[in-house]
């Protein structure tokens, strides 16, 4: 599958339509060049409250779908729009802001960005001097300067080199913001990224002196977003099921690549969280060619060590997969708790089933459980470890999941082409996605 992140035909068309809904906005920096990452738009604090009724105006128009919403800042919210044509993937990646702040300090204010913003053929950009004032104070305090950034920067300087003077003193003060000049004008990259801390410092204890109040007002309202963070995080956690064989590893992989630009990261895991260490002795499957082979351990081993493990999946949810779904990321796991209902003989255990059945309750349940379903010829052009009779088994036993998981539960044909699972997956993904994608 072909993924393409902000196309710029599609960035445009969602600007034009911006406007046209009365949206006051500018896309800050970054339109004369190829798009890599998202797009950053500052809009006035008066279209900030419906900027997602009219995103979805223009999702229905334009078939796409807001299967992301990111709240970075309480004054920024980062929305990721998604459509799929054929076997090709695409996402527009929209990054809006109404105040640029930073650690609570407010540095540039909406009206800023939008008093005097100019017409560049279909879209509105702010004026020269708030473009490289903006642009000073994200490459600062990201602590590193390119060429191309300085590049950018002394371009503005050149078209309003009064005002973004006066705008750069105004953040570091009037010495350093002459030693900055001096870099810029003279090309010294080296000199200006030995001391872009001490202009990071100085940008971040001037604004605290003169926007305190702020500071104190800005925190409290940080500190209920990421209150609302914790209670609904933006991370998705899946789980893949099915026989050795039904294509887990490939597809989770390859899934995993595809949804990737509408989370901060992904993380792919085998099984079980690994909070706690492997059970000593055991070879848990893991990288195992035909773990079948292997004997089953006996009734009181065997019940420790699901103990062991289940203790793991309480844990590692807690203390690892809750974490990364706050930090908004695509937790995939290939396998999981539910495994043990399904091939016991994989982990050399003996349990009895009732036991593996009444624990499942304490065990965090995915957002969604994929079963790869595919026939059991299928399965062995692909992989000849297991029967004939061994896999319709296992097929059986994951089917009967369903009621357990409840609408957690998503059977996929896996008798298809990997593009074609892989795109099943993606859909009902987005589905999940654009369920849970909403503006807090």
């Amino acid at each position: 599958m072909i993924v393409t992140v902000n196309r710029k035909s599609d960035v445009v068309a969602a600007l034009m339509f911006l406007d046209a809904a009365g949206v006051d906005y500018v896309w800050i920096h970054g339109y004369e060049r190829e798009l890599e990452s998202d797009v950053d738009l500052a809009v006035s604090k008066a279209a900030y409250v419906k900027l997602s009724s009219v995103l979805r105006d223009f999702c229905e128009r334009f078939q796409f779908r807001i299967v992301q919403v990111l709240r970075h800042e309480f004054t920024g919210y980062y929305f990721v729009l998604a459509k799929t044509e054929n076997a090709a993937c695409r996402y527009l990646v929209l990054d809006f802001c109404t105040d640029y702040m930073r650690d609570g300090r407010t540095l540039i204010r909406s009206e800023e960005f939008i008093k005097g913003r100019m017409l560049r053929g279909e879209f509105y950009i702010p004026n020269p001097a708030v473009e490289g004032e903006y642009l000073f104070l994200k490459r600062t305090l990201k602590g590193a300067w390119l060429s191309h950034h300085r590049e950018a920067f002394q371009q503005k300087l050149l078209a309003s080199e009064k005002e973004l003077s006066s705008r750069i003193t105004r953040h570091i003060g009037v010495k350093r913001s002459a030693e900055f000049m001096t870099c810029v004008h003279e090309n010294d990259l080296a000199t200006l990224n030995k001391s872009v801390q001490r202009f990071r410092k100085a940008i971040l204890g001037r604004s605290l002196v003169f926007s305190s109040g702020d500071v104190f007002v800005s925190g409290m309202k940080e500190l209920i977003r990421l209150m609302k963070r914790v209670r609904r995080p933006t991370g998705l956690f899946l789980a893949m099921m099915g026989p050795d064989g039904s294509g887990k590893s490939t597809v989770a992989a390859q899934t995993a690549l595809i949804l990737a630009p509408a989370f901060r990261k992904i993380e792919l895991m085998h099984w079980r969280p690994g909070f706690l260490p492997e059970f000593s002795g055991a070879n848990a499957a893991n990288g195992v060619t035909n773990p079948h082979k292997f004997e089953e351990r006996g009734r009181l081993l065997s019940t420790l060590k699901f103990f062991y493990y289940l203790l793991d999946f309480v844990l590692g949810y807690c203390f690892k997969i809750v974490p990364l779904r706050i930090k908004s990321t695509l937790v995939f796991f290939d396998r999981y708790y539910y495994d043990f209902l399904v091939d016991q003989k994989r982990y050399r255990m003996n349990v009895p089933r009732w036991i593996v059945k009444a624990c499942a309750g304490i065990v965090a349940r995915p957002d969604a459980v994929f079963f790869l379903h595919a026939k059991p010829e299928v399965i062995l052009e692909r992989k000849r470890e297991m029967s004939r009779e061994e896999l319709t088994r296992q097929n059986d036993e994951i089917e009967k999941m369903a009621p357990l998981l409840k609408g957690n539960f998503h059977s996929i044909d896996a008798n298809k082409t990997i593009d074609e699972i892989v795109m099943a997956l993606v859909h009902a993904s987005f589905d999940i996605m654009a369920s849970k994608s909403t503006v807090a």
